[in-house]
């Protein structure tokens, strides 16, 4: 984190950091608050979203006892006909209440799936449902269509609906996300036409009626789309899908979906837990230009996004290799990686070169991504030893391959701190998740000649033609400490950490000689200030600490931590009042675990309430709603009752009715007299 001011052509560089943390794979979102203009103090919050995506919970509906699609007993739910993936007239059509289309507003179930025209004036079928994620085969039956010969009009668009109630167990942000598969492939081609060009993606989605909406509308057979809800307390909101289908199924016909899914996670801030501090991380404003100033020129990013933006190196006329250097010194164990583009006849380097030491033949190597034409590249791994006749260097090729063309390609060299003779060299283009090693783990420790001294590391480029560019993005050098103290025996790191090199450095879980440990690194602060923190039972303090683990013991705010540790994982630091206050689970929590009805002591000590159970004959055991509909008399031929349990049982071999002339009285059929 840190502060800048827009002041670019200055020695002064414009970004100041002022902390850093290293952050293992995931993502994350930053908040920053500031409590009135006047006010000069800034809050900045950084929290992993560390939660997963599931199936969301439903409320309102249970299974009826039969396993079919469509069985479930659901309760009743008010839901909008105004609004759709489907063309703007006929939502003009319901939103005036034209004859013949559907109603503003309709009655049904809390949870359920349609399938109608696009108008809307004819349904297919409406199914309550108690899950939200199908397979073809399981759409196809709940709607009652014949894949092979479906019985939907030809050359007409239909809407499918999705309506649910979904359970929110806690207050925060929460992200739901829908899928939708449509491709044609050899598993369907029985039923929906390949090669279609009426395989359009037309979906909307909302949470909590339209408070949150996304949608999608491109030619495309399978489509995600994602919206976050925030609520301010536990409880339910509506999630609802619609998606217009094309008729690229059989006859032209409207084919359903191969599958559809729902899911949604939990983004928690409230109990974020703490980053790994790891290394220092080596951003663009902390690198420096080590050689090569007058050859080229290096424009550096806008300041006000030091992260994203490019640093270019542009050529006036031939560059030769390792004339140029901007990066940093004084590594041993560390970590590199870029991002780069390069110009047609030219080449980019991440380089580390032997720092002092001119004695050596050893002088270093590159990692060199090539471009011959504008449409081939290849990397190659070249080393360089001490310089002989006129040459600044002589280059040794070690290997090369062709790489894929496609801007930028990632670059990255990790030494290890372990052993200094270790090198692992990888790639990938910006289309690929994973890097690639292409040369083998011991073709670089073949030419070290056993050097394990310090490297000054960097990014580079050369050409043999004038007015060349190369561009580099998310610089990245970090250095990986390989023990706990310095020379003199000072302690610099603290706890147990990952570096960045992915090593695992295990240290002292305090520091010696009245240091504070923060984030896994030994400061040294201020005392705290005793009476000012008296009767604290938790909170943080910041002061200007002075770090130990560089070499001009850089001053950084550290946030320390006062009183002692929290009763339970429920408990949170009050920062107001600086006391530890609870929040417990909440009823509907308890419903996301399965605990339906009864009461529970929550982990602040209060009992909770549960739900009431929803049906006259339902008996609360374990916390669960158990029906335990009655016995009736076998003598019962006709008519129907409730059971208490949801359902309508009819008596007799007629679904209730009585044969001939008779007729039901008190649920026995009888011939009048």
């Amino acid at each position: 984190f840190g502060f800048h001011h827009r002041r670019r052509r200055s020695d002064v560089k414009p970004w100041v950091q002022t902390s850093s943390m290293r952050l293992s794979r995931g993502t994350y979102f930053a908040r920053v608050t500031r409590t009135a203009w006047e006010d000069p103090w800034y809050q900045l919050r950084l929290e992993r979203m560390s939660a997963i995506y599931a199936q969301p919970l439903l409320w309102g509906g249970r299974n009826s006892g039969k396993d079919q699609l469509g069985r479930s007993v659901q309760q009743a739910a008010s839901w909008s006909n105004t609004w759709g993936a489907i063309r703007a007239h006929y939502l003009r059509y319901r939103e005036r209440g034209y004859h013949g289309y559907p109603a503003k507003t309709e009655q049904g179930s809390s949870n359920e799936i349609l399938l109608r025209n696009e108008g809307g004036n004819k349904v297919i079928k409406k199914v309550p449902v108690t899950k939200l994620n199908f397979t073809a085969d399981e759409l196809y039956a709940m709607f009652g269509v014949d894949k092979a010969n479906p019985s939907l009009d030809k050359y007409k668009t239909h809407e499918m609906v999705i309506r649910s109630t979904v359970v929110l167990p806690d207050a925060g942000t929460f992200r739901f996300k829908y899928q939708q598969d449509t491709t044609a492939d050899d598993s369907n081609q029985a039923w929906r036409m390949s090669g279609s060009r009426r395989r359009q993606s037309k979906i909307m989605i909302r949470v909590d009626q339209g408070i949150q909406y996304a949608s999608i509308d491109r030619r495309s057979g399978s489509a995600e789309l994602e919206v976050s809800f925030t609520a301010n307390k536990s409880g339910t909101t509506t999630f609802e899908v619609s998606s217009l289908l094309g008729y690229d199924g059989v006859d032209t016909r409207t084919a359903l979906p191969n599958f559809i899914a729902v899911e949604m996670k939990h983004e928690d801030v409230l109990h974020g837990t703490t980053l790994d501090f790891g290394t220092k991380t080596k951003y663009i404003s902390d690198i420096d230009v080590l050689e090569g100033d007058g050859t080229v020129r290096v424009d550096w990013p806008d300041r006000n996004d030091p992260l994203a933006g490019a640093l270019r190196i542009s050529t006036f006329e031939g560059v030769d290799p390792q004339t140029v250097l901007v990066g940093q010194r004084n590594f041993k164990g560390f970590a590199a990686l870029a991002e780069g583009k390069i110009d047609a006849g030219s080449c980019l380097t991440l380089n580390a070169r032997v720092q002092g030491q001119e004695q050596l033949v050893f002088r270093g190597f590159a990692l060199e991504l090539c471009d011959v034409d504008g449409s081939n590249q290849y990397l190659a791994l070249k080393s360089y030893t001490r310089p002989q006749g006129g040459n600044v260097t002589s280059a040794n090729m070690i290997g090369w391959v062709h790489t894929e063309f496609t801007h930028p390609t990632h670059l990255q060299v990790i030494r290890s701190p372990t052993n200094l003779l270790n090198f692992n060299l990888s790639y990938k283009p910006d289309n690929r998740e994973l890097m690639a090693a292409p040369f083998a783990p011991d073709a670089l420790t073949k030419v070290l000649d056993g050097f394990t001294g310090d490297m000054e590391v960097g990014i580079s480029m050369n050409t043999p033609e004038a007015y060349r560019n190369a561009e580099f993005y998310n610089i990245s050098i970090e250095a990986c400490p390989d023990s706990c103290t310095d020379a003199s025996g000072a302690q610099l790191f603290c706890g147990e950490f990952r570096t960045a090199c992915g090593t695992t450095l295990t240290c002292p879980g305090s520091c010696g000689s009245g240091g504070t440990c923060q984030d896994a690194k030994c400061f040294d602060c201020p005392a705290i200030d005793a009476a000012a923190t008296a009767g604290w039972e938790c909170g943080t303090i910041t002061q200007v600490c002075r770090g130990r683990d560089t070499p001009d013991h850089h001053d950084m705010q550290v946030n320390r931590v006062v009183g002692g540790t929290a009763p339970n994982a429920a408990h949170f630091c009050n920062e107001d009042t600086h006391t530890w206050d609870c929040l417990g689970t909440s009823a509907w929590g308890y419903l996301a675990q399965g605990l339906k009805c009864g009461s529970v002591v929550d982990e602040c000590g209060t009992t909770v309430t549960l739900f009431d159970c929803p049906y006259a004959n339902d008996v609360c055991v374990g916390h669960k709603c158990v029906c335990q509909p009655p016995t009736f008399p076998d003598d019962y031929n006709c008519g129907w009752q409730g059971d208490g349990c949801g359902r309508n049982i009819s008596f007799g071999s007629l679904q209730g009715e009585c044969p001939g002339g008779s007729v039901c009285h008190a649920n026995q059929c009888c011939t009048p007299q």
